[in-house]
This record gives C-alpha cells, structure tokens and sequence, in this order.
C-alpha cells in the first residue's frame, strides 16, 4: 500500500486488509517503546495529568509508525518515531487542564498558551539522552 492509500476514504477490501496488517504490526512495536524505563516516566506523567491526553499520543504513535512501515523506513528510524511520537504533548501537563481540555474554541490568549506546549516539552527533555533528535 502506498503512503497516500492510507488517506483515501474508499479503501478496496484488498487495501483495508493491508492497512489493518500494518496498524496490528504498529501496536505492538509502540507498547514496547511505551513501556521502556526512559519513556515510561514521561506517558505516566501524561496519563497522571489527563487520560485522553495519554491515548492522543498512543494513537500518534500508532499511526506514526504504520506510515513509517509504509515507507519501509528502517528500524531504527521507528524507533525513534514511535518514541517522539509517544511524549510529543509532554509539555502540555504543564497547562491549565480546563484550558487543553476545552469544549470551546479557544480564545487568541488561550491560543498563545496553547502553543508554548512544544516549548516546555523540549525544555523538559533537552538535557536527557533519548536517542531522539530534539534539535
């Protein structure tokens, strides 16, 4: 299957069976990266804040890798897809929950807050060695 397949609406049955191979091969790949003693810290830290929040970046990985083993990108390279993907929101649990959470559109302020996430998400892991490229 190729990359833009996985964004087409009507997928042929030979296409969803294809596509559901490779979300199955991409859990398990993701639940091990997830439950690594250097991530591990970082997803409770997400789930303690806001259970959502936790399955938002599971599922980010998820589909993450699926697109990673369509492309046949290496091993390696998943890896640390799967492991980026996995604490991309990190710096969220640093916001005001009403706030990420909101059922509203946000007001420009609430805006402004919401987008230093990234910021505070690399300050919190500049300094430790992942193996990611956070640069």
């Amino acid at each position: 299957m190729n990359l833009f397949a996985v964004f087409k609406r009507n997928l042929t049955k030979e296409e969803r069976e294809e596509d559901l191979y490779t979300l199955e091969n991409a859990k398990p790949m993701v639940i091990k990266d997830a439950q690594e003693k250097d991530i591990l810290p970082f997803m409770n830290k997400i789930r303690y804040y806001d259970e959502n929040l936790y399955y938002h970046c599971l599922y980010v990985a998820i589909v993450s890798v699926k697109v990673c083993i369509i492309l046949g990108l290496s091993n390696k390279i998943i890896k640390e897809v799967s492991r980026g993907a996995l604490i991309h929101d990190i710096g969220k649990i640093f916001l005001n929950e009403e706030v990420v959470n909101a059922p509203r559109a946000l007001t420009s302020g609430e805006r402004k807050v919401i987008e230093k996430h990234p910021f505070f998400g690399f300050r919190m892991i500049e300094d430790l060695d992942f193996g990611l490229i956070v640069e």
